[in-house]
Formats: structure tokens, sequence, C-alpha cells
């Protein structure tokens, strides 16, 4: 089992998004994917949509249900789980045969330390501001390696909500990031777009559009992730 953690420099950034299209995008290649909410929000439950309370599976200070949308969800019961938390859920997904765990993981820094323990992939998605954006990104991923068993940063970076008008600020920021990560290592951008960043409300993912580019957009994306 590969697990992912969906990481930004602040919140807003368009990072749920990212974690949810990412996991059914997973799933839709025939891939069995659970995802996590470090933080305390309802937002995946909200957004995936829960089935029968019967179908769960309990475990220790935890569950996992499933989802509407096919992709299942780890849930806490109680507040403040820590790294040995996540290290029996780890041993259950492991059992239950899952392929991908997505973390979409919030800017706490005890959160972002036991992602930096147990993620093998980290994807930082960004605005592409506020003209800081570059050494925010850069401190983030300096945590992260600092963290990490192997010393790994991030390995992808996703600019999302973008806009498409702007290229003078866009073009500038990506060189700087692309300077600190590497060309190779960003991905194509996402669009501002409301039909995306709406989908949560619509229990939708991006596949559902009507918009190829869009589409086009998160399949690169997880072709991206079959391979890292």
């Amino acid at each position: 089992m590969r697990t992912i953690s969906i990481v930004s420099s602040h919140v807003g950034t368009g990072k749920t998004t990212v974690a949810v299209n990412a996991a059914k995008g997973l799933e839709r290649q025939g891939h069995k994917v659970i995802m996590h909410e470090m933080g305390h929000s309802d937002d995946l439950c909200n957004w995936l949509g829960k089935t029968t309370a019967n179908e769960e599976i309990k475990f220790n200070s935890g569950h996992i249900i499933h989802s509407l949308m096919g992709v299942d969800i780890l849930i806490n019961d109680t507040e403040g789980m820590d790294l040995a938390y996540y290290d029996d859920a780890h041993a259950l997904m492991e059992e239950q045969g899952y392929d991908y765990f997505i973390l979409d993981t919030d800017n706490l820094k005890k959160n972002l330390v036991i992602a930096a323990h147990i993620a093998d992939t980290f994807i930082a998605c960004t605005e592409l501001a506020p003209e800081d954006e570059p050494q925010k990104l850069a401190r983030l991923n300096r945590m992260i390696e600092d963290n990490s068993q192997h010393k790994k940063g991030i390995n992808l970076v996703v600019p999302c909500k973008i806009n498409v008008n702007d290229w003078a600020n866009n073009s500038q920021m990506l060189f700087s990031i692309a300077d600190r990560v590497g060309y190779e290592n960003i991905a194509d951008l996402i669009p501002a777009c409301d039909r995306i960043h709406l989908l949560s409300c619509d229990h939708k993912h991006v596949w559902e559009l009507k918009q190829r580019n869009i589409k086009n957009v998160f399949d690169n994306l997880i072709a991206r992730l079959e391979i890292i």
C-alpha cells in the first residue's frame, strides 16, 4: 500500500479538491483506495457521502466506512491521534488490501510530522500566491525532509485555482518554485474554475464534468501518481 500525503503551505489552496479527485481517479483505475482527513472536519464525509453504519470496520480508536463515491474513509473516534494510532490503522488497511491511502493533511505541525513519518509520497498544492509562496513551500519541504524516515521531501507540486490570464505572475512563481523542487516535479496547472471547486456541494468528481481540458489535467495527475 502506498501512502500519499496532500499538503499546502496555507489553507484555501484547493488541497481537499485535489485529494478527493486524486483518490477517485485512482479508484477509477481499479485501485482500492482509502482517504483520511487529518484535522477536525467533516469535509470528506460530506463530499463523498457515507453509506450505512453496518458496513463500518472498527478498530481501536477509529473506524473505516464506505462512501457513495466508491472511496473508503478512515475516521478517528477521538481527537489527538498519535503516530501509534496511524501505525495500527496502517496495519489494518494493509490487511484489508488497500492499494492507496490518501492523507488530506492540515497545516498543524503535529499532523505534518506524523504524515512525514508515514507517507511515501508528498503532493504540495499551491495557488502561486502570495509573493513569498516559494519560500513557504521551501520551509514546508525542509520540515518534511527533517521528519521523514528517508529524508524525502515534496515529490510533486500541483498549481491550483490558477488565474490563466495572469501569466506574468504565474511564470515568475513557477520558475521560482521549480528552481527549488525541479521543473520535472511541477504538475499541470489546475485553472480557477467554479465547476471544479463547487464539486463538493454536488458530491461529484471532475470526471462528471463536461470540460475535457479539466478532465485531462486530472488524468495526467493520476498517471503521475501511479508512477511516483
